[in-house]
């Protein structure tokens, strides 16, 4: 694929919608906003693609640079492939024939419910309820109280009940931890009354952590495909380190149940969906050779954000990043009793010279 880039256009801002873990809506995960952005409460359902908001966006990157979009701009100027560039430059994604015509929704992606088991070091309150206690260690805001979950979940569904489906081929879930019954058997339940599962594809995320439970299952496989992307991030207790409250035992027990049910449903695709960060960017040859030995995918992603987490952090980051590195990792290393110096002694060593 291409590096080279032009920013006057992007197929996303054409047919696709993204609804966020707070209810904002916006043409794609990558795409910024703010608060007093497009909201479920503020979008009427008729067809917010056409809308003059939209419209704004993509007469904005005919002539500018969309500040939105600054996460595929920066992936751009560094020679790296970005959703962007993926999206504008092939017409099928998951096996399905993709249009790109204007106002034609035919991507919706929706962040279920940020309910999550799990503490993962580059993670936050907006994708983790296992955050809110901890949010202003890494300067973040708690979305909305835990005691909204529900509320929040029901709107979006309710919004997506309303939405106009008839072209949608491809649907992609997130959490929290997406596989969580009460809300993804929700979401089923609506879409089933809107969409024939066995026309779809779906790519759907988990942590791994838990299989679900049979009902979940059974409805995961009538879509036509499923690509299901475990979130690991290393192997072993590497992994126990960067996802905080995991187990790397429990992990590999599940990947071992979901690879097992792939090979006798072949509309699923079991792959692994990595963030490489400065925790793990020294030792992802670990992790290639765990998928090698699964005979699955491996898909790497470099962390942006939180900054103090970047790859790059000790070439090009910034002081009061490597500061807050070290005060974030020293808090959840005493909160969950492991230590960096224990779990990549190599790196923690690194941060030790740099010190003295």
């Amino acid at each position: 694929m291409n590096s080279s880039h032009t920013y006057n256009t992007c197929s996303l801002l054409n047919n696709s919608l993204t609804i966020t873990t707070h209810a904002h809506i916006k043409p794609c995960c990558r795409f910024g906003y703010s608060k007093n952005g497009p909201h479920v409460d503020n979008m009427g359902v008729d067809n917010i693609l056409l809308s003059e908001t939209w419209k704004e966006y993509r007469e904005k990157m005919k002539t500018d640079s969309l500040s939105q979009c600054s996460i595929c701009y920066y992936a751009e100027e560094n020679h790296n492939t970005s959703l962007r560039m993926t999206m504008n430059e092939s017409n099928s994604y998951l096996g399905q024939e993709i249009d790109k015509i204007e106002g034609k929704l035919e991507l919706l992606e929706v962040n279920i419910s940020n309910l999550c088991n799990l503490q993962c070091r580059s993670c936050g309150p907006t994708c983790s309820t296992s955050w809110f206690d901890d949010a202003k260690l890494i300067d973040a805001t708690i979305p909305f109280k835990l005691s909204q979950l529900n509320e929040y979940e029901s709107k979006k569904i309710e919004f997506i009940k309303q939405l106009d489906l008839s072209n949608l081929k491809i649907l992609k879930l997130l959490g929290g931890e997406t596989f969580y019954p009460n809300a993804l058997l929700r979401m089923f339940s609506m879409l089933d009354q809107k969409i024939k599962f066995e026309n779809v594809s779906l790519l759907i995320y988990t942590n791994c952590t838990f299989f679900p439970l049979d009902e979940i299952i059974d409805k995961l496989l009538t879509f036509v495909k499923i690509c299901l992307r475990l979130s690991l991030d290393a192997t072993k207790e590497l992994n126990d380190y960067i996802r905080s409250g995991s187990n790397w035992s429990t992990i590999e027990k599940v990947a071992d149940r979901w690879i097992e049910l792939a090979k006798h449903n072949h509309n699923l695709d079991v792959g692994v969906a990595c963030t490489e960060s400065i925790l793990n960017t020294s030792n992802m040859n670990e992790l290639e050779s765990w998928t090698t030995k699964k005979q699955i995918s491996l898909m790497k992603n470099k962390l942006i954000q939180p900054s103090f987490l970047r790859h790059d952090l000790f070439e090009n980051g910034t002081e009061a990043d490597k500061e807050k590195f070290k005060t974030v990792m020293k808090f959840l290393d005493k909160k969950y009793d492991i230590t960096l110096e224990k779990i990549n002694p190599m790196l923690w060593k690194f941060i030790y010279e740099l010190e003295n």
